[in-house]
This record gives C-alpha cells, sequence and structure tokens, in this order.
C-alpha cells in the first residue's frame, strides 16, 4: 500500500530519531560564520552573515526580501522587548514559505505558526523536513492539526520538552486558530 506524504514524513521522523546521537557533531562539520563578540556588528556585516545562514541551513541564496524580512525579525539592531510584525505578501512561487521557516530554524528551540490553510500548512511542514539541514541541531516538524492520536500528542510534547531542555533542538509548530484553543487538546499548557 501507498504512503501518505504525512506517513513518509513520520517515518522519516522516526528515522531522524534514530539518527540524532549521529548527528551531534553536524556542527562541526558545517562550520557556519560566527560572529565574533569583540567585534563592531554592521548592518552589512551582519546580512552577509545571515546570507551564509540561509545557503548553510537551506541550501540555497535566499531571495532580498526573505533576507531584509528575516534581518529585521531577529536582528540585534532591532529591541527584543518589542519584536517587529513583518507582513509578506509575494506571488505563489517568491518564497514566503522559506522566509518564516528560515526565521524559526535561526531562531532555534519551539516556534509556532499559525495557518489559515490546512493543507497548505502541512505540505510546507513536510517538505521543509526534507530539505532543512542540521547545521545547529534536529528540527522537528508538526502539524498540530493532523496529530490527534494520544500517542503522536505524547511524542510532540516530548520534543517540546527537549527543546525546552537542549538549545540545540528546535520544533516548529503548525496549528489553525481552532486546535490552539481547543481545550480538550493539551497545547495550550504546553505553551
Amino acid at each position: 500500500s501507498r504512503l501518505s506524504d504525512f506517513d513518509r514524513h513520520s517515518q522519516r521522523e522516526r528515522n531522524n530519531d534514530r539518527t540524532d546521537r549521529d548527528d551531534q557533531t553536524d556542527r562541526e562539520r558545517t562550520s557556519s560564520p560566527r560572529i565574533n563578540p569583540n567585534e563592531r556588528l554592521t548592518y552589512e556585516s551582519y546580512l552577509s552573515n545571515l546570507r551564509l545562514e540561509f545557503v548553510n541551513v537551506w541550501g540555497r541564496e535566499p531571495y532580498e526580501h526573505q533576507l531584509t524580512s528575516c534581518a529585521r525579525i531577529i536582528s540585534p539592531f532591532e529591541a527584543v522587548d518589542d519584536p517587529p510584525c513583518v507582513l509578506k505578501c509575494e506571488a505563489t512561487g517568491n518564497g514566503k514559505s522559506l522566509f518564516e521557516l528560515a526565521t524559526f530554524t535561526m531562531f532555534g528551540q519551539l516556534s509556532i505558526c499559525i495557518v489559515p490553510l490546512i493543507t497548505l500548512a502541512s505540505q510546507q511542514a513536510i517538505l521543509a523536513a526534507s530539505r532543512v539541514r542540521r547545521v545547529y541541531g534536529p528540527v522537528f516538524f508538526y502539524h498540530l492539526d493532523m496529530n490527534k492520536d494520544p500517542c503522536q500528542i505524547q511524542r510532540i510534547l516530548q520534543k517540546i520538552d527537549l527543546c525546552r531542555s537542549n538549545r540545540n533542538v528546535s520544533v516548529i509548530l503548525f496549528s489553525s486558530p481552532e486546535v490552539l484553543v481547543d481545550t480538550k487538546l493539551p497545547w495550550r499548557a504546553s505553551f
């Protein structure tokens, strides 16, 4: 029988769980540019480092709008207490999803993307999981609307706990607004 995209993704994730221990040295093998804390950081050098991160993590050169939007959100030049909002309006295929996924991946730990179109987000989660490179550690993608089984929920909660205790682990959750506010599911208590 043919496996659905979600089943293939889940199977790939189980295989990834087994190899996480082997992947601990990915950071050493894939050297990313690091900002020297003693060196004065300019906005231009920051953009250059960010461009290299896109290439290292996603294997492709970013569009200019992706680079500048991502830089605005995770910039050391912006106040952390008041993160900016970014509205992306681009034609289909111009990299809106890579912008959000790259930002989440570079931030690390737990990120939540609220999406109105469930099927589009599930496709993005599957595609992202297949493309992301493990530069800083494992990255796990889940779509909460598609994970309502108690075993699946428990696995996601364990990954959320893992990313809280290990800064090198990233969990990116896609969800519709309805699932986040559903009191029968444990998500609200987890955030």
